[in-house]
């Protein structure tokens, strides 16, 4: 049971977490540190679970039993949802990525910061390229970053920055989000999915192309509320579960990630061939995809990393199962890496899950063995969520991404 005690930690931590004078200035070059992997520490057991955030220092995560999205990464940042339906984020902030107003370092190494605004009423948040987005218990949609392309005055278009939230009228009675590189979509309570932003390969699912410019628009016949949706970590394609099971994807695919069988990119929507039913999962990377079907684990699109789990290195156009996984019930990519989690809370990677690091897999490795409830994946780090809420994360830490729960060793079990 959560005591006074950690809350008003949570006061003090925030007030903390905020910038001061003396770290204004110019937001500094990426730090030099090696990719690293988890040192992991014991599985929680139950006598561990409502350790106060007083005890263990870290910000108080919510534990209780939603349904997903209580941490999400972007790039090279990352975001978790607190005890007091509040967001806090680490990591990158070149463009606004911690919501706290600015551009600037303002988190001292082993903290994180309260982003502005979101400091209650937060159901869940989401993440994507250099953007994050919170998803409000009203269901509207507050993001911030560098979200999408705008056009100026002078009807040249522009990266549009947003250093603290922003209510995204594109995206209203919202049930989940997906963030891209510059787009965000959002499956809505009715039967429909939203997308807003840069729609110069057909990113939003419109049936149209606007080069070099942005977009807004509903795509129709997705089903009814309760499907997944997943936006590409830092690309340009994005995929939903229909009401039915099927998995629909569309925009770029230079590397076969929408499962079409082709390299055609897609401004609407498309089934990914063989999936037209029993799909419960989607996890988009930059260039490939994944999804969970019946248990299993079916991976396509690029694969120069091992990505899709298979021991051979090239791009795959339509789904392969990835061998000797069962029982997954979600799924997290990032460029060049896939991870899957077990309902037994058993976490698997393969890939360059350790960011160019000794810990790359072609197939399927054990890394955490149990009593995770929830993993995310930025471009080239991954963080995952005890039962107990408490935090663990790896692979690259060059913008403190990894904030405080990073652990380090020369190679993963």
């Amino acid at each position: 049971m959560r005591t006074k005690a950690s809350l008003l930690f949570i006061s003090l931590f925030a007030l903390g977490a905020c910038i001061t004078n003396s770290e204004v200035g110019v937001y500094p070059a990426p730090r030099e540190d090696k990719p690293t992997t988890p040192e992991l520490p014991p599985s929680p057991t139950s006598s561990d679970a409502g350790t106060d955030a007083a005890e263990t220092g870290q910000p108080d995560i919510h534990p209780v039993a939603r349904a997903t999205n209580r941490l999400a990464a972007g790039a090279r940042s990352t975001c978790a949802t607190t005890s007091t339906d509040g967001v806090v984020c680490w990591g990158d902030n070149s463009s606004g990525q911690l919501g706290n107003g600015t551009s600037m370092r303002a988190c001292p190494d082993g903290l994180v910061c309260p982003v502005q605004g979101l400091d209650i009423g937060v159901d869940a948040v989401f993440g994507g390229g250099l953007a994050h987005c919170a998803l409000r218990k009203d269901s509207t949609v507050f993001c911030w970053g560098d979200t999408v392309f705008q056009q100026n005055d002078d009807g040249v278009y522009a990266h549009h920055v947003t250093y603290s939230p922003r209510k995204m009228p594109e995206l209203t009675n919202a049930s989940t989000v997906g963030v891209g590189l510059y787009f965000q979509c959002a499956l809505t309570d009715g039967q429909n999915t939203k997308c807003y932003g840069l729609n110069n390969t057909g990113t939003l699912g419109t049936k149209s192309v606007e080069e070099g410019g942005t977009d807004h628009g509903e795509i129709s016949g997705m089903g009814k509320q309760g499907r997944k949706l997943a936006a590409a970590q830092s690309g340009y394609f994005a995929c939903a579960v229909t009401g039915s099971g099927a998995l629909k994807c569309w925009g770029s695919n230079a590397h076969g990630q929408l499962g079409n069988g082709t390299y055609d990119k897609a401004p609407e929507a498309t089934t990914v061939k063989g999936l037209e039913t029993n799909v419960t999962a989607v996890a988009a990377g930059t260039d490939h995809a994944c999804a969970v079907v019946s248990g299993r684990v079916k991976c396509w699109g690029r694969n120069d990393k091992w990505q899709l789990g298979s021991a051979q290195i090239e791009d795959r156009l339509e789904p392969d199962t990835v061998p000797g996984l069962s029982g997954v019930v979600a799924l997290t990519a990032g460029r060049a890496h896939t991870c899957a989690l077990t309902r037994r809370g058993t976490v698997y990677c393969w890939g360059d899950y350790n960011a160019g690091g000794t810990s790359a897999s072609a197939t399927p490795m054990e890394v955490i063995s149990a009593n995770v409830t929830e993993i995310t994946a930025g471009t080239s780090h991954t963080c995952a969520l005890y039962t107990n809420g408490s935090l663990v994360c790896w692979g690259s830490n060059d913008y403190g991404q990894l904030g405080p729960f990073g652990y380090r060793a020369e190679m993963l079990p």
